[in-house]
Formats: structure tokens, C-alpha cells, sequence
């Protein structure tokens, strides 16, 4: 058992709600295209698979319906994907930004002030940064002030 356990799961309502509102939609996408394809497979495959041994056309009608299925699926896959990296790139953008003025924060270079585009996920870490990196500022000046 981890020394310190997480109480709460959901923590962040915008990001895991973003994330489990994707799940969710691709979850309803997938259900529909399995529903329509097992509609179509009832409907029209279905009635010829006792014929399949018989009747070649059949077998090449079922395997046309198998290659449609394989299709869709590898159609909406690309979709999925970039969605999610859109989607991710919201959270993981910024955390990029935030480690690299934190690095050059650390190294003692100058560091402006931090901005989120719109719409990505957290506003108050660069908020926060910001004002932890004012602070820094303020002190190497009265410092300065001091040695001088």
C-alpha cells in the first residue's frame, strides 16, 4: 500500500470530466457503428449463411461486409487519435511551457511572465507561477539594492 494514498479520484473536474466526456462519446460512437453494422449483418448476411457452403457469392457477400466493418473501424480510428492528442494537447501544452520557464527560472535567467492560450487547462498554475516568479524578482532587486 503507497504511504500517500489518494482520497479523492475525481480531483480536477476539467480535465477528467474532458477526459471521461471523450470516453464516453467514443463509447456511444462505437456502440452505433456495432449497431449498424449487426443490423446490416442480420438483414442481409444472416439469411445466406446456410448457403455460404452452397453458393460462393454468398461467402464473397459476407467477406465484402467483414472488409466494410474492418473499414469503418479503421476509418474512425484516425479520428479517435487526433481528437485525443487535440484534446490532450490543451493540459500537456501548458505543463511544457510551465517546465521550461521553470527550468530557465532555475538556471537564473530572466523569465516573463507565463501565458495559457485560451481554453487550456490550467490558468491558475501560470497564475501562480506568475506571481512566485514576481516574488523572486522583487527580492533579487532589494537584494541587489543591498549589495550595492
Amino acid at each position: 500500500m503507497s504511504k500517500h494514498q489518494r482520497k479523492r479520484v475525481f480531483v480536477d473536474r476539467d480535465i477528467q470530466g474532458g477526459l471521461v466526456w471523450i470516453a464516453a462519446r467514443y463509447w456511444a460512437l462505437s456502440l452505433t457503428v456495432v449497431g449498424m453494422l449487426t443490423v446490416v449483418g442480420w438483414v442481409f448476411i444472416a439469411p445466406g449463411i446456410a448457403q455460404l457452403v452452397e453458393s460462393p457469392e454468398q461467402l464473397r457477400s459476407l467477406i465484402s461486409c467483414l472488409i466494410m466493418g474492418l473499414v469503418a473501424a479503421a476509418a474512425l480510428l484516425p479520428v479517435v487519435l487526433l481528437d485525443l492528442v487535440k484534446f490532450s494537447h490543451r493540459f500537456a501544452g501548458p505543463m511544457v511551457r510551465l517546465r521550461e520557464s521553470m527550468r530557465r527560472a532555475a538556471a537564473g535567467e530572466h523569465v516573463d511572465p507565463i501565458r495559457f492560450r485560451d481554453g487550456d487547462y490550467w490558468q491558475d498554475l501560470a497564475e501562480a507561477f506568475n506571481a512566485m516568479q514576481a516574488r523572486i524578482d522583487r527580492s533579487e532587486q532589494v537584494r541587489t539594492k543591498d549589495v550595492a
